[in-house]
């Protein structure tokens, strides 16, 4: 009798084990950022070519910590405050510049209520995804549907997804990468009319973003490609 007890119980506890994270939603995590970094990237757009400058500083407060991720491009600036262990945004303090309009942004998350599905990963915006994804699971999700806050990233026509494919060698500034490439496009009937993101991070953590390539904007928009030109951290 204590035999088939102990047998009961110990497939109960491998069924736990191998239901239980089918419905945990997708997170992100700290892959070991340093105290701070700075990466300066040039940009390609057609024939133009500028300097996107990006950096990483841990800030603590007042008995408060969060990670600082800026980044400073012809066409805007961006600051957004991130909760260090789940690399969830706090504040996102953004400026746009265009032909005719300097526009600055400051949004505040005061609470996330969306209650992810298994295959979600809800992130703020596109402004702060390609800091985000560096706290990827890479080594065990492989597909996402990408959720944003306050507002209903998918529908029965679409949804925009996220797609980790095999790793490959990128070569950037006369220097090589084994790289985790990761493809962001819309699915449905407007994915043939969108074109699709490949986002190229060192396999290594803390998953360094090292190429990344896609339209610009919306439907018929320039391809933009950024590459890495120097990357320096701190301690």
């Amino acid at each position: 009798m204590k035999l088939v007890r102990r047998v009961v119980l110990l497939a109960c506890l491998v069924t736990s084990c191998l239901v239980a994270p089918a419905f945990a939603e997708i997170t992100l995590s700290d892959p070991g950022f340093p105290a701070s970094e700075r990466m300066v990237y040039r940009e390609q757009v057609n024939k133009t070519t500028n300097t996107v400058e990006m950096a990483l500083k841990r800030r603590s407060d007042s008995g408060k910590s969060w990670l600082e991720w800026t980044t400073k491009a012809a066409e805007g600036d961006t600051a957004v405050r991130f909760e260090p262990k789940t690399l969830f945004p706090v504040a996102i303090d953004a400026t746009t510049r265009t032909k005719d309009a300097v526009i600055r942004r400051q949004t505040e998350f005061l609470q996330n209520l969306h209650s992810a599905a298994s295959d979600e990963l809800v992130i703020a915006d596109l402004s702060s995804l390609v800091f985000a994804l560096r706290g990827f699971p890479f080594e065990r999700v492989s597909h996402a549907r990408l959720v944003f806050l306050g507002a209903n990233a998918s529908s029965g026509d679409y949804s925009l997804e996220l797609n980790v494919l095999a790793v490959q060698k990128v070569t950037v500034g006369g220097k090589s990468w084994d790289c985790l490439p990761v493809e962001v496009g819309l699915t449905g009937i407007y994915g043939p009319f969108v074109g699709k993101t490949r986002l190229w991070f060192a396999a290594a953590a803390p998953h360094l973003l090292i190429r990344s390539e896609g339209p610009l904007g919306g439907p018929g928009s320039p391809l933009r490609t950024l590459e890495l030109v120097t990357y320096e951290s701190g301690n």
